[in-house]
């Protein structure tokens, strides 16, 4: 090599396999991300090329800073930086993978990370489906990454002596000038047209999810700030104050299964499910009150708002669920049977109080590797059926709640019951392009995991004592997403596939099918149902389906792990205003709502509404914003 000091554009000597490895691979992590985006209005190719703006920008940087570090300091610090930017690969990898689960940019995660309790993080990791022995060596391996880059470097840099490749100084210079020049002026050529919505969703496929310009957001300021929940002492009056006697008692029956996509319901692949819905209650549109479970959990069982779960959960106190206390005055037991783990984010004390105190039993098979979920389900029926066989008073007098598992990712069915194929395996889920076989073979798991479960609610509709007379119900916590809006499983957006659920009643009284049903209304229907009257319209915030002025809208908050939810949809049984709390730290503090999208049910984007967004929004979600926000006056204003 010439003498670098004798040189007034001295050439920076570039191991090209090792740069150029990154700058290969944070293109494809960027493009895999980009294409698999749902379609917003074809701004693709705009996307595409401002990553690998940023991608060259920071490769050359990096190819800068290490000649720096090279020439002026020593080896020592020259390897570790190698090993800090074989770590910023493995950032961009985890950043690819959080987007495409639950829509969260690697700083997002870093952030939820760090808020949550141990308890809570170990549950999150228990619910991958991964043994906790696996995720140690998992992170026990996070301490070998810059060695691994570092020796990767040092192999790949003596190939690339062999052949040695030189870029002389200037062109860095005007690389780090004309980069950002060019992003700037495509940025600005692009921005007249590009829409808000298409670059909310498409940002974080970037490497540094920025860039320099991006469209306003629409604000509504709200007059008066979000109303509190009801307090323990309310809700105690309220109890108290309950006139009604039950002398005859049919047993209720409830089922909450994981990730139950309501056009999954077909005699395909759920025939006894199927049946049951033709022949009982079900709504034309049914909506689950969150894309993530212990919030969908707290607005079945608190039949409240999902953005209150987490302000409920710490100041409620060890109470438990209002409607639970209500069917326990009513002389009801209370009697549980779960696979899904109970301890995730204290669900056990929020749904049952403190030590479960509202529960005369809660049986707890857990389905830790070498055992299945699909097991603990089959568990949970097995169990109910003896306890049914071997107690009398069983038969009347008790609600059974049911929380099954097997239809969680992983996916888990018995495997010479497969009926669907071919099915993928479990790198599958995590591959950087998914094709449509790959795609479908995901979902063919998905599949069979429900069918199984079908079969087990059949067995339990032919064990079922007093069947015609029992009040049952079933209902998922979320739906499911397989790609159909660019992204997979659920907690990542207020998508369609991942909110709309079957809720399916059997009620001793008929009554007109609604329009809309949430997950909200399930105890209060079950409860005036045995009651013949609406009261607990002013205990439970949900209606009963036999009220004659239901409140047509639903409320669906978006997964924010165990911090309060601040993004959430208002669904009008047509149109969806998707929105974001302005202060997301403290919600009743918030005097606006940043509007993140205007959707119809099936998400299709509103170009503004026809230019008078303030008109539209007032005639279609005036009333829901006044019952959210009890305000005489809601004013909007773009900002």
């Amino acid at each position: 090599m010439p003498d670098l000091n004798s040189d007034p554009d001295p050439p920076v000597w570039i191991n090209y396999f090792y740069f150029g490895s990154l700058f290969a691979m944070m293109i494809l992590l960027s493009i895999s991300g980009n294409l698999v985006r749902e379609d917003l209005g074809g701004s693709q190719i705009f996307f595409l090329l401002y990553s690998i703006g940023e991608a060259t920008l920071e490769v050359v940087l990096f190819i800068f800073c290490g000649w720096l570090i090279r020439r002026y300091l020593s080896k020592v610090w020259f390897h570790l930086y190698i090993g800090l930017t074989f770590i910023c690969l493995f950032l961009h990898l985890i950043d690819f993978m959080m987007d495409r689960l639950i829509n969260f940019t690697i700083w997002e995660t870093f952030e939820f990370v760090f808020d949550e309790t141990f308890d809570n993080f170990l549950h999150l990791l228990i619910a991958t489906g991964l043994p906790i022995w696996v995720w140690l060596c998992i992170f026990g391996s996070l301490a070998t990454i810059p060695f691994m880059g570092i020796f990767i470097y040092w192999v790949t840099d003596w190939l690339a002596n062999k052949k040695p490749l030189g870029v002389r100084l200037s062109l860095f210079l005007q690389a780090f000038f004309c980069i950002p020049v060019a992003l700037f002026l495509w940025d600005f050529s692009a921005s007249r047209f590009l829409h808000r919505e298409v670059h909310h969703s498409y940002i974080k496929s970037l490497p540094w999810k920025v860039t320099f310009l991006h469209p306003r957001s629409p604000t509504l300021h709200l007059s008066h700030s979000l109303a509190r929940p009801k307090t323990q002492e309310q809700i105690d009056a309220l109890i108290d104050q309950f006139p009604y006697t039950l002398e005859h008692k049919p047993n209720i029956y409830l089922f909450v299964a994981e990730a139950l996509r309501d056009d999954a319901i077909v005699p395909e692949i759920a025939p006894f499910l199927s049946q049951f819905k033709n022949r009982n209650l079900h709504g034309k549109l049914s909506l689950s009150n969150a894309n993530a479970t212990q919030i969908s959990w707290f607005s079945i069982f608190h039949s409240n708002f999902p953005f209150y779960w987490n302000i409920v959960k710490h100041q409620r106190g060890p109470s438990g669920s209002p409607a639970l206390q209500l069917l326990k005055k009513l002389g009801y037991e209370i009697r549980v049977y779960t696979s899904a783990d109970l301890d995730y984010y204290g669900m056990n004390e929020l749904l049952f109080g403190k030590n479960g105190r509202l529960a005369s039993e809660i049986k707890y098979f857990p389905h830790t590797a070498p055992k299945e979920a699909w097991q603990s389900d089959e568990q949970t029926i097995n169990a109910f059926a003896s306890d049914l066989a071997n107690n009398e008073h069983y038969r009347q007098g008790q609600c059974f709640v049911f929380f099954w598992d097997s239809t969680h990712y992983e996916y888990s069915w018995p495997k010479e019951k497969t009926l669907f194929r071919p099915v993928s395996g479990a790198m599958n889920y995590f591959r950087a392009y998914h094709s449509r076989e790959n795609i479908d073979s995901i979902r063919n798991a998905y599949k069979n995991a429900l069918h199984n479960l079908d079969d087990l609610f059949g067995h339990f509709l032919s064990i079922v004592p007093d069947r015609d007379n029992a009040l049952i119900g079933i209902t998922g916590d979320h739906g499911e997403e397989f790609f159909e809006h660019g992204h997979l499983f659920h907690g990542s957006h207020l998508s369609d596939v991942q909110t709309q659920i079957p809720i399916l009643l059997q009620l001793p009284r008929p009554c007109a099918t609604p329009e809309l049903l949430t997950q909200m209304d399930i105890f209060p229907s079950f409860i005036d149902a045995l009651t013949a009257d609406g009261a607990t319209a002013q205990l439970l915030e949900g209606q009963s389906v036999y009220s004659n002025n239901r409140w047509p809208f639903a409320i669906i908050s978006r997964f924010n792990a165990s911090r309060t939810p601040c993004e959430f949809c208002i669904h009008s049984g047509k149109h969806k205003l998707i929105a974001r709390f302005g202060n997301h730290r403290n919600i009743f503090r918030s005097k606006f709502l940043k509007i993140l999208s205007l959707r119809t049910c099936r998400d299709r984007v509103f170009d503004d509404c026809k230019k008078d967004l303030n008109s539209w929004i007032r005639r279609e979600f005036g009333d829901a914003l006044e019952k959210i926000f009890p305000a005489k006056e809601n004013q909007f204003l773009d900002n």
